[in-house]
């Protein structure tokens, strides 16, 4: 798991509360199995089967879900540092401190600046997380 929700289990496994509410679930796949996966979910949900892309996918459930599949082998597809938290496989904080500065280093125009304010709050949060994880060796 990634992004949003990745960043959420984070938080709760070191303040112990939410840390703002995810917009979508983010997961990660192999390569080898993304198209299997992507069908897979898009049934589960009951949602369109139609072909997914190269990389990624995303599938909506009647705007109260929104599940995007993401290719192992994609730029966002990395699985650094993965831990697990309350059962699930999440990608390592260093790995989320990393996309949230790369949003952070785009230039004005690249970047919607409700995405910015959000990479901005996600910094804030990954910070108390380290400096929480630190003080807990």
């Amino acid at each position: 798991m990634t992004g949003s929700c990745a960043l959420n289990l984070w938080y709760w496994k070191y303040k112990q509360e939410p840390f703002r509410p995810a917009q979508d679930i983010d997961i990660v796949v192999k390569e080898s199995c993304f198209l299997k996966a992507v069908l897979k979910i898009a049934k589960a949900i009951g949602t369109s089967t139609d072909p997914p892309g190269i990389k990624t996918d995303h599938k909506t459930l009647k705007g109260t879900i929104k599940v995007d599949v993401i290719c192992s082998g994609s730029r966002l597809g990395s699985l650094s540092g993965v831990e697990i938290i309350g059962g699930f496989q999440v990608v390592g904080i260093e790995e989320l401190r990393g996309r949230k500065q790369s949003i952070l280093d785009m230039d004005e125009w690249e970047a919607e600046e409700e995405t910015t304010k959000k990479a901005q709050k996600d910094m804030e949060a990954i910070r108390e997380i380290v400096d929480k994880r630190e003080k807990d060796k």
